[in-house]
Protein backbone atom coordinates (compact mmCIF):
# COMPACT_ATOMS: atom_id res chain seq x y z
CA UNK A 1 0.00 0.00 0.00
CA UNK A 2 1.62 3.42 -1.12
CA UNK A 3 1.17 6.08 2.20
CA UNK A 4 1.00 9.68 1.02
CA UNK A 5 1.22 12.10 4.12
CA UNK A 6 -0.23 15.73 3.30
CA UNK A 7 -0.17 18.98 4.73
CA UNK A 8 -2.01 22.01 3.02
CA UNK A 9 1.30 23.70 2.42
CA UNK A 10 3.05 21.07 0.75
CA UNK A 11 2.96 20.30 -3.10
CA UNK A 12 3.88 16.31 -3.50
CA UNK A 13 4.24 14.91 -7.07
CA UNK A 14 0.86 14.16 -8.30
CA UNK A 15 -0.39 10.76 -9.09
CA UNK A 16 -0.75 9.94 -12.69
CA UNK A 17 -3.65 7.79 -11.81
CA UNK A 18 -6.99 8.07 -10.80
CA UNK A 19 -8.32 7.06 -7.20
CA UNK A 20 -11.78 6.16 -5.39
CA UNK A 21 -11.53 7.03 -1.94
CA UNK A 22 -13.29 6.59 1.52
CA UNK A 23 -13.13 9.32 3.61
CA UNK A 24 -12.92 9.28 7.48
CA UNK A 25 -11.42 8.43 10.85
CA UNK A 26 -11.64 4.83 10.66
CA UNK A 27 -10.42 4.21 14.21
CA UNK A 28 -10.83 0.22 14.64
CA UNK A 29 -11.68 -0.49 10.89
CA UNK A 30 -15.26 -1.81 12.35
CA UNK A 31 -17.75 -3.65 10.58
CA UNK A 32 -19.47 -0.20 9.50
CA UNK A 33 -15.56 1.03 8.22
CA UNK A 34 -15.31 -2.14 6.62
CA UNK A 35 -18.42 -1.79 4.83
CA UNK A 36 -18.07 1.81 3.74
CA UNK A 37 -14.48 0.42 1.74
CA UNK A 38 -15.87 -1.94 0.17
CA UNK A 39 -18.27 0.01 -1.20
CA UNK A 40 -15.42 2.10 -2.62
CA UNK A 41 -13.53 -0.64 -3.80
CA UNK A 42 -16.62 -1.84 -5.85
CA UNK A 43 -16.91 1.74 -7.01
CA UNK A 44 -13.16 1.94 -7.39
CA UNK A 45 -13.33 -1.11 -9.78
CA UNK A 46 -16.47 0.47 -12.18
CA UNK A 47 -14.59 3.51 -12.93
CA UNK A 48 -11.19 1.71 -13.20
CA UNK A 49 -9.44 3.76 -10.29
CA UNK A 50 -7.41 2.69 -7.64
CA UNK A 51 -9.10 2.13 -4.22
CA UNK A 52 -7.70 4.56 -1.95
CA UNK A 53 -8.78 6.19 1.75
CA UNK A 54 -8.30 9.42 3.08
CA UNK A 55 -7.84 9.89 6.98
CA UNK A 56 -6.34 11.93 9.38
CA UNK A 57 -3.13 11.87 12.08
CA UNK A 58 -3.98 12.88 14.62
CA UNK A 59 -7.48 12.15 14.41
CA UNK A 60 -9.76 15.31 15.33
CA UNK A 61 -11.06 13.97 18.52
CA UNK A 62 -7.62 13.72 19.84
CA UNK A 63 -6.37 16.92 18.33
CA UNK A 64 -9.32 18.98 20.03
CA UNK A 65 -8.29 18.04 23.33
CA UNK A 66 -10.26 14.80 23.60
CA UNK A 67 -8.60 11.93 25.85
CA UNK A 68 -11.05 9.25 24.83
CA UNK A 69 -8.71 5.91 24.26
CA UNK A 70 -8.24 5.05 20.14
CA UNK A 71 -9.34 2.00 19.54
CA UNK A 72 -6.31 1.73 17.26
CA UNK A 73 -2.80 3.16 16.75
CA UNK A 74 -1.55 4.45 13.10
CA UNK A 75 0.24 1.76 12.33
CA UNK A 76 -3.00 -0.88 13.43
CA UNK A 77 -4.81 1.39 10.75
CA UNK A 78 -2.83 1.15 8.09
CA UNK A 79 -2.34 -2.49 8.17
CA UNK A 80 -5.77 -3.02 8.61
CA UNK A 81 -6.39 -0.94 5.10
CA UNK A 82 -3.95 -3.04 3.75
CA UNK A 83 -5.62 -5.97 4.57
CA UNK A 84 -8.75 -5.18 3.23
CA UNK A 85 -7.24 -4.28 0.17
CA UNK A 86 -6.61 -0.41 -0.20
CA UNK A 87 -4.28 0.31 -2.83
CA UNK A 88 -3.49 3.95 -1.58
CA UNK A 89 -3.98 5.81 2.00
CA UNK A 90 -3.52 9.39 2.13
CA UNK A 91 -2.80 10.72 5.36
CA UNK A 92 -3.94 14.42 6.07
CA UNK A 93 -2.14 16.24 8.76
CA UNK A 94 -4.93 17.27 10.78
CA UNK A 95 -2.75 19.92 12.95
CA UNK A 96 -2.90 21.46 9.46
CA UNK A 97 -5.97 21.28 8.19
CA UNK A 98 -8.12 22.18 11.05
CA UNK A 99 -8.56 25.83 9.70
CA UNK A 100 -8.87 24.57 6.49
CA UNK A 101 -12.11 26.07 4.94
CA UNK A 102 -14.45 22.96 3.67
CA UNK A 103 -14.10 24.47 -0.42
CA UNK A 104 -10.04 24.48 0.63
CA UNK A 105 -10.19 20.75 2.18
CA UNK A 106 -12.08 19.68 -0.97
CA UNK A 107 -10.17 21.39 -3.63
CA UNK A 108 -6.43 20.38 -1.75
CA UNK A 109 -7.53 16.80 -2.60
CA UNK A 110 -8.75 17.70 -6.44
CA UNK A 111 -5.79 19.62 -7.41
CA UNK A 112 -3.52 16.99 -5.35
CA UNK A 113 -5.14 13.45 -6.60
CA UNK A 114 -6.90 12.66 -9.51
CA UNK A 115 -10.14 11.92 -7.40
CA UNK A 116 -12.67 10.70 -9.65
CA UNK A 117 -15.14 9.27 -7.07
CA UNK A 118 -15.57 10.04 -2.80
CA UNK A 119 -17.39 7.82 -0.52
CA UNK A 120 -17.97 9.06 3.50
CA UNK A 121 -20.34 7.96 5.54
CA UNK A 122 -24.09 10.27 5.95
CA UNK A 123 -22.69 12.03 9.46
CA UNK A 124 -19.27 12.83 7.33
CA UNK A 125 -18.44 16.51 8.36
CA UNK A 126 -15.70 18.50 7.21
CA UNK A 127 -13.23 21.80 6.42
CA UNK A 128 -12.59 24.04 9.56
CA UNK A 129 -15.25 24.09 12.69
CA UNK A 130 -17.18 20.95 11.32
CA UNK A 131 -19.03 23.50 9.01
CA UNK A 132 -18.94 21.18 5.56
CA UNK A 133 -21.40 18.49 5.45
CA UNK A 134 -22.26 16.13 2.41
CA UNK A 135 -24.80 18.30 1.46
CA UNK A 136 -22.30 21.01 0.60
CA UNK A 137 -19.29 18.21 -0.54
CA UNK A 138 -22.50 16.25 -2.85
CA UNK A 139 -22.62 20.43 -4.24
CA UNK A 140 -18.70 20.66 -4.96
CA UNK A 141 -18.32 17.21 -6.34
CA UNK A 142 -21.00 17.80 -8.93
CA UNK A 143 -19.39 21.00 -9.41
CA UNK A 144 -16.00 19.30 -10.74
CA UNK A 145 -17.85 15.83 -11.82
CA UNK A 146 -16.80 13.65 -8.66
CA UNK A 147 -19.10 10.97 -7.90
CA UNK A 148 -20.17 10.99 -4.33
CA UNK A 149 -21.47 7.95 -2.32
CA UNK A 150 -22.87 8.59 1.41
CA UNK A 151 -23.66 5.55 3.54
CA UNK A 152 -25.66 5.59 6.52
CA UNK A 153 -24.63 3.60 9.68
CA UNK A 154 -24.61 -0.07 9.57
CA UNK A 155 -26.27 -1.43 12.72
CA UNK A 156 -26.19 -5.03 14.44
CA UNK A 157 -29.65 -6.14 16.36
CA UNK A 158 -30.92 -2.37 16.25
CA UNK A 159 -27.27 -1.20 17.49
CA UNK A 160 -25.98 1.55 15.19
CA UNK A 161 -21.81 0.14 14.76
CA UNK A 162 -19.50 3.01 16.05
CA UNK A 163 -16.37 3.45 17.59
CA UNK A 164 -17.20 4.96 20.53
CA UNK A 165 -20.21 2.09 21.06
CA UNK A 166 -17.03 -0.74 20.39
CA UNK A 167 -14.75 1.72 23.25
CA UNK A 168 -17.05 1.10 25.55
CA UNK A 169 -17.98 -2.19 25.25
CA UNK A 170 -14.24 -2.44 26.10
CA UNK A 171 -13.96 -0.83 28.93
CA UNK A 172 -16.67 -2.21 30.69
CA UNK A 173 -14.78 -5.73 29.50
CA UNK A 174 -17.61 -7.08 27.35
CA UNK A 175 -14.65 -8.19 25.47
CA UNK A 176 -16.91 -11.06 24.22
CA UNK A 177 -19.17 -9.04 22.23
CA UNK A 178 -17.09 -6.67 20.47
CA UNK A 179 -16.51 -9.23 17.52
CA UNK A 180 -20.30 -8.47 16.52
CA UNK A 181 -19.02 -5.03 15.37
CA UNK A 182 -15.88 -4.74 15.20
CA UNK A 183 -15.43 -7.81 12.89
CA UNK A 184 -12.44 -9.30 14.75
CA UNK A 185 -11.52 -9.87 18.66
CA UNK A 186 -10.03 -6.75 20.05
CA UNK A 187 -6.65 -6.59 20.29
CA UNK A 188 -3.26 -4.38 21.24
CA UNK A 189 -0.16 -5.04 19.93
CA UNK A 190 3.61 -4.51 21.60
CA UNK A 191 6.40 -6.17 22.25
CA UNK A 192 7.79 -8.20 25.34
CA UNK A 193 9.32 -6.96 27.81
CA UNK A 194 11.83 -8.29 30.79
CA UNK A 195 9.59 -8.85 33.93
CA UNK A 196 10.41 -9.41 37.07
CA UNK A 197 10.16 -13.53 36.15
CA UNK A 198 7.73 -14.14 39.01
CA UNK A 199 5.81 -16.52 37.00
CA UNK A 200 8.33 -18.82 36.34
CA UNK A 201 8.30 -19.12 39.85
CA UNK A 202 4.96 -20.59 40.02
CA UNK A 203 5.20 -22.94 36.80
CA UNK A 204 3.44 -20.18 34.50
CA UNK A 205 5.89 -18.09 33.20
CA UNK A 206 4.62 -14.74 31.34
CA UNK A 207 5.15 -12.58 28.53
CA UNK A 208 4.74 -9.07 29.49
CA UNK A 209 4.19 -6.68 26.71
CA UNK A 210 5.00 -2.79 26.38
CA UNK A 211 2.40 -1.76 24.10
CA UNK A 212 1.04 1.94 22.42
CA UNK A 213 -2.40 1.06 22.62
CA UNK A 214 -4.49 3.06 24.61
CA UNK A 215 -7.47 0.84 24.47
CA UNK A 216 -7.30 -1.40 27.06
CA UNK A 217 -9.91 -3.64 29.23
CA UNK A 218 -10.47 -2.95 32.80
CA UNK A 219 -8.03 -5.31 35.23
CA UNK A 220 -8.74 -8.63 35.46
CA UNK A 221 -7.79 -11.71 33.72
CA UNK A 222 -9.07 -12.67 29.88
CA UNK A 223 -8.81 -15.55 27.77
CA UNK A 224 -7.78 -14.87 24.44
CA UNK A 225 -4.87 -15.37 21.77
CA UNK A 226 -1.62 -14.84 21.13
CA UNK A 227 0.07 -14.26 17.86
CA UNK A 228 3.68 -13.92 17.89
CA UNK A 229 6.63 -15.14 15.72
CA UNK A 230 4.47 -16.24 13.06
CA UNK A 231 2.22 -18.65 15.15
CA UNK A 232 -0.99 -18.76 17.55
CA UNK A 233 -1.33 -19.41 21.22
CA UNK A 234 -3.98 -19.66 23.50
CA UNK A 235 -3.64 -16.95 26.25
CA UNK A 236 -4.48 -16.28 29.81
CA UNK A 237 -4.05 -12.37 29.87
CA UNK A 238 -3.64 -10.31 32.77
CA UNK A 239 -4.07 -6.94 33.31
CA UNK A 240 -3.91 -5.38 36.48
CA UNK A 241 -1.23 -4.30 39.70
CA UNK A 242 -0.58 -7.47 41.04
CA UNK A 243 -2.46 -6.46 44.62
CA UNK A 244 -0.83 -9.95 45.90
CA UNK A 245 2.20 -8.24 45.31
CA UNK A 246 1.34 -4.48 46.53
CA UNK A 247 2.27 -3.42 42.75
CA UNK A 248 1.02 -0.03 41.85
CA UNK A 249 2.55 -0.22 38.01
CA UNK A 250 -0.45 -1.37 35.18
CA UNK A 251 0.98 -4.86 33.90
CA UNK A 252 -0.26 -6.49 30.50
CA UNK A 253 0.74 -9.93 31.27
CA UNK A 254 0.12 -13.38 28.94
CA UNK A 255 0.72 -17.03 30.00
CA UNK A 256 0.81 -18.87 26.21
CA UNK A 257 -0.19 -23.03 26.09
CA UNK A 258 2.43 -25.20 24.33
CA UNK A 259 4.25 -22.30 24.09
CA UNK A 260 8.67 -23.22 23.24
CA UNK A 261 10.55 -21.93 26.12
CA UNK A 262 12.87 -19.38 24.61
CA UNK A 263 13.89 -15.99 25.29
CA UNK A 264 11.39 -13.74 23.44
CA UNK A 265 12.29 -10.50 24.60
CA UNK A 266 11.74 -7.69 22.29
CA UNK A 267 9.39 -9.71 20.18
CA UNK A 268 6.22 -8.17 18.47
CA UNK A 269 3.19 -9.94 19.44
CA UNK A 270 -0.41 -9.25 19.30
CA UNK A 271 -3.13 -10.29 22.44
CA UNK A 272 -6.43 -10.75 20.97
CA UNK A 273 -8.97 -10.71 24.15
CA UNK A 274 -12.27 -13.04 23.49
CA UNK A 275 -13.68 -13.35 26.82
CA UNK A 276 -13.53 -12.01 30.51
CA UNK A 277 -12.86 -14.99 32.80
CA UNK A 278 -12.68 -12.57 35.94
CA UNK A 279 -11.88 -8.98 37.60
CA UNK A 280 -8.44 -8.86 39.46
CA UNK A 281 -8.43 -10.44 42.96
CA UNK A 282 -6.39 -10.11 45.38
CA UNK A 283 -4.46 -13.33 47.20
CA UNK A 284 -3.26 -14.58 50.31
CA UNK A 285 -0.13 -16.01 48.75
CA UNK A 286 1.89 -17.31 45.91
CA UNK A 287 0.47 -20.59 46.41
CA UNK A 288 -3.20 -19.51 46.51
CA UNK A 289 -2.47 -17.35 43.14
CA UNK A 290 -1.17 -20.83 42.02
CA UNK A 291 -4.03 -22.61 42.27
CA UNK A 292 -6.45 -19.78 41.16
CA UNK A 293 -4.67 -19.06 37.50
CA UNK A 294 -4.95 -23.28 36.97
CA UNK A 295 -8.72 -23.14 37.05
CA UNK A 296 -7.91 -19.59 34.83
CA UNK A 297 -6.58 -21.86 32.36
CA UNK A 298 -9.44 -24.28 32.37
CA UNK A 299 -11.69 -21.59 31.06
CA UNK A 300 -9.37 -21.18 27.99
Amino acid sequence: MNIIPVSPEENPEELPYPIATAIGNFDGLHLGHRFLIEKMKQIAESINALPAVCTFSPLPARFFGGDTPLITTLPQRLSLMEQLGVKICIILDFNAFASVSPTSFFNILLNRFMVKAITVGADFRFGKDREGDTKMLAKLCKESGVNLTSLDKRSVKGISISSSYIRNLALQGEVECIPEYLGRPLSIIGSVKEGDKLGHTIGFPTANLSTDNELIPPPGVYGGMAKLLREEYKALIYIGIRPTLHGKELRIEANLQNFPNHNIYGEKVELEFNRRIRGEMKFADLQELKGQIIKDRELL
